[in-house]
């Protein structure tokens, strides 16, 4: 093999930063997050929320990250596999807080609250029960809860990525908070878990 150009050279990688960079490269793009997505997905489970992260978490978050980094790669300040590691770290980190602070709100709310509030609180804590709840909500509702809650966009973000004012934002995922207590209760009545 000749001196030019081994996939885990600083060289190459740098190479690959400046086609990511530039031309969003699919290619680079990929080679350049596998040296990164270990570190990012040990940052997820080493830094946990107010609970322990399983692997499905982790990845979901880790994906978030790559999403992000995809959007935003012409903002890399710089052409180096440093700088893209450590912009890449701070998009994680981002995304960390913002995620954690909508859970831990949610997660101090005690149990006998009732109302919208609650069964929200259920939707956080419990993933797996909250996607079936948001699959059964369907619609625009869903998408709004899923943004808040999960993807951790702030009205602001959401009205931004919509296209929409910050109180029609407002006015959706109140609606949507409605609409997911009453389906929650209205299985409550029929017996359903």
């Amino acid at each position: 093999m000749s001196q030019a150009a081994k996939p885990d050279d600083d060289g190459s990688l740098d190479e690959l930063v400046r086609r990511f960079k530039s031309t969003g490269d699919r290619e680079a793009f990929e080679t350049l997050w596998k040296h990164v997505e270990p570190a990012i997905r040990g940052v997820f489970r080493a830094k946990t929320f107010t609970r322990a992260l399983n692997e499905e978490e982790t990845a979901g978050l880790a994906n978030e990250v790559a999403i992000v980094v995809l959007r935003k790669r012409g903002t890399i300040p710089g052409t180096t596999m440093a700088v893209f590691r450590n912009w890449v770290f701070a998009i994680q980190n981002k995304i960390q807080l913002k995620a954690n602070r909508h859970r831990t709100l949610f997660m101090n709310l005690p149990e006998s609250f009732r109302g919208a509030d609650a069964t929200v609180s259920r939707l956080v804590r419990d993933q797996e029960w909250g996607e079936v709840k948001l699959n059964q909500l369907g619609g625009e509702d869903s998408k709004v809860l899923r943004q808040y809650y999960f993807d951790s966009l702030t009205v602001k973000g959401i009205a931004d990525s919509e296209g929409v004012s910050l109180a029609a934002v407002k006015q959706r995922l109140s609606r949507a908070r409605k609409r997911l207590r009453d389906l929650v209760e209205g299985e409550e009545k029929e017996g359903k878990p």
